[in-house]
């Protein structure tokens, strides 16, 4: 469902997420995308259980880095200007292996992330 741009936008504030029973998003063209939001699985299926311990296990693993190793990753998530914060990127880089992609942050940014 597309609405007008401007909808969601309030003051300097723009709504994403779920609002009122509506997931909502925008698309890097500015589309704004609406639509009914969907009920979690009861009970979760055994992939959503993997996929959700996964997750637990990377911020768990987040939080025991040492301080250093964090700021490092602070660092190259400011210095590469990348929309995401960098618990996000570590859960991303966790559960994915995306080590390219990491390795290419790490090299344009000069920090050493893995």
């Amino acid at each position: 469902m597309l609405y007008d741009n401007h909808i969601l936008t309030i003051g300097f504030f723009e709504l994403t997420g779920d609002v009122c029973g509506v997931t909502t998003y925008t698309r890097p063209d500015g589309t704004i995308i609406w639509f009914e939001k969907a009920p979690p699985k009861d009970p979760p299926t055994p992939a959503q259980l993997t996929m959700r311990n996964r997750w637990r296990l990377a911020i768990e693993a987040w939080r025991q880095l040492p301080l250093a190793t964090r700021d490092a990753w602070q660092h190259a998530v400011k210095r590469a200007s990348l929309k995401i914060n960098p618990t996000a990127l570590w859960v991303y880089y966790q559960t994915t292996n995306d080590y390219q992609a990491i390795d290419t942050i790490a090299r344009q940014t000069a920090e050493n992330l893995r």
